[in-house]
């Protein structure tokens, strides 16, 4: 993953520069995988297994007996 789609929005005021925040827009299951995207529709990551559901900061996927619970950027958080 490149850094500009990790950090999708960055704006440069003064002396400071700010990173805007990215949210999950939309989780789909596509055969065996899940696309998730955000606001704008744009791909932030894929995982494969079974949607189990989604919010605006994260996304959890079923593969095998295991949840895994990933952040906007992909990273998976923790599992059960």
């Amino acid at each position: 993953m490149k850094i500009h789609d990790l950090l999708k929005k960055v704006h440069t005021v003064g002396l400071c520069t700010l990173v805007m925040a990215v949210a999950i827009g939309a989780a789909v299951q596509k055969g065996s995988s899940v696309y998730v995207y955000d606001e704008s529709g744009r791909m932030l990551f894929q995982r494969s297994g079974q949607l189990n559901g989604y919010t605006i900061n994260t996304v959890s996927i079923k593969k095998g007996s295991n949840v895994k619970v990933y952040d906007e950027r992909g990273t998976m958080k923790f599992q059960r």
